[in-house]
């Protein structure tokens, strides 16, 4: 009888060999970034490259999305993998050979190669499938850096016909060094709202009192006010990243529009903020000729980590991947739609460290990585996965 720890292949070769692929992939998608829910080109790719390798079921779902089954040739539990797809709108100058070659979008959070690691795994699992225990649900999302797709993923069916065991995915942190992978377990990221605040003026209120921009301007400072009563929360709580409004510094605008984030760490704390904004929002609407509007878009509920997988999770990489360095510094204010999949089963997220010589911000034009640290994400991704199922059937 195999013990639990038994894999009868090398996971370091068969990550070496699959590399020239991963890394192929990789540089096609970060030089053809695309939008959350217009990944387009992404998708058909995706698509393709499952189809060929063998996966079943391969789908398209919630627009740009792509799922597919990997069945193993041993019994096991079925494991959801997720991996993002989408770029952010920002203007990429690294003059890389593979810089992105559409204006104004780039690959700034690591999800170029998400995909690309994800793809790779796959094709490995497919070619040792007769020695792999269980199943493998791929999950490649759209649109996760703006809205998420998770919860429409889920109606489309990624949690039923067959239901998952656990599901995990890797967050890309460019504060941590390559071979440190963060987690912890219990809460580790905020509830996420996208708030929208609006003033209005009426075409006849020429008075310079009742312009928009600086009623409003009064009313963000009211708010950011009273967030900063509550001393336990972050400074960060909410942040106003857009503002839209006026056709010129000599005319008066007539609508005024800020757009943000707010992040808070519980169901309870959010509908007393939520109220709170919403008074304030009525009082600065008393102006005569003036109109406020606060809308709020729930983007995602907290995230939790199951605390058995983290367990797992640890005793694996300590048993089989003991070069890598374990550390609780996750990024704790990412908001990730994942939380609408880990409120249904046991799931499993973590940090994983890319930078090699200095650190480097996520969601902007200096997340900058050579490909060839693609061998050790791969890696630390794959020994999870292939580990994971026969340690969680020995648990049980």
């Amino acid at each position: 009888m195999n013990p639990p720890n038994y894999i009868p292949f090398s996971i370091s070769e068969a990550v070496r060999q699959m590399l020239p692929y991963i890394m192929e992939m990789r540089e096609y998608f970060h030089a053809h970034p695309e939008p959350g829910g217009r990944e387009f080109d992404t998708c058909k790719t995706v698509f393709q490259e499952l189809s060929l390798m063998g996966v079943q079921e391969v789908k398209i779902i919630a627009g740009t999305g792509v799922t597919g089954l990997i069945h193993g040739a041993l019994p096991g539990p079925l494991l959801l993998l997720r991996a993002a797809i989408d770029a952010q709108r920002i203007k990429e100058t690294h003059p890389c050979a593979y810089a992105s070659l559409t204006e104004g979008l780039m690959h700034a959070a690591g999800h170029d190669g998400e995909t690309a690691v994800l793809l790779g795994i796959a094709k490995i699992l497919c070619k040792h499938r007769q020695t792999v225990q269980g199943t493998v649900r791929l999950v490649f999302e759209p649109a996760v850096s703006a809205t998420g797709k998770a919860a429409e993923m889920i109606d489309a069916g990624i949690l039923h016909a067959p239901r998952p065991d656990m599901a995990l995915t890797c967050h890309w942190n460019g504060n941590l060094p390559l071979e440190t992978v963060a987690f912890r377990a219990g809460h580790i990221s905020p509830c996420g709202d996208e708030i929208t605040l609006t003033v209005k003026r009426e075409p006849t209120a020429l008075a310079p009192s009742l312009n928009p921009l600086w009623v409003g301007t009064r009313l963000v400072c009211k708010i950011y006010d009273t967030l900063a009563a509550h001393r336990q929360l972050p400074a960060d709580t909410l942040i106003f990243n857009q503002v839209d409004g006026g056709t010129s510094p000599a005319i008066l605008p007539e609508s005024v529009t800020w757009k943000g984030i707010l992040r808070t760490p519980s169901p309870t704390v959010r509908q007393h903020i939520l109220q709170r904004m919403e008074t304030l929002c009525r009082d600065g609407e008393q102006a005569p000729l003036l109109s406020v509007r606060l809308l709020n878009r729930p983007l995602a509920p907290p995230l939790e980590n199951t605390p058995l997988l983290c367990k797992l999770a640890h005793k694996i990489w300590h048993t089989h991947a003991p070069h890598l360095r374990v550390s609780a510094a996750m990024d704790s204010r990412r908001l990730d739609d994942f939380s609408y999949i880990a409120a249904r089963i046991p799931a499993f997220t973590f940090d994983a460290g890319i930078y090699t010589r200095t650190p480097m911000p996520i969601d902007s034009r200096l997340f900058i990585w050579d490909s060839d640290i693609l061998k050790s994400l791969c890696l630390t991704q794959l020994t999870l996965v292939l580990h994971l199922p026969r340690y969680f059937h020995d648990r049980k």
